[in-house]
């Protein structure tokens, strides 16, 4: 029975290898920035106002980029 034990643990550990891939047992980690965005939207729809907020999402969209999203970084942050 300890040798069904270590072999489930086992399986386990291979599902939880990379929790931030692609497969069905992953965290969902864009929805979930999506979710803390939304959150921080409407705090401060409810703190400053509308006009806030779409000043907000405009400069968030216009930081946006396609692509490689850490060649976009090192594109945007080079340091002389």
């Amino acid at each position: 029975f300890t040798t069904f034990g270590f072999i489930g643990l086992m399986y386990v550990t291979m599902e939880l290898d990379d929790p931030f891939g692609d497969d069905p047992s992953d965290f969902d980690d864009l929805g979930m920035a999506q979710i803390v965005f939304e959150d921080i939207y409407v705090t401060i729809l409810k703190v400053d106002g509308e006009k806030s907020v779409t000043e907000l999402r405009k400069m968030v969209l216009g930081r946006m980029k396609k692509g490689d999203a850490l060649k976009n970084y090192s594109q945007d942050y080079k340091h002389p």
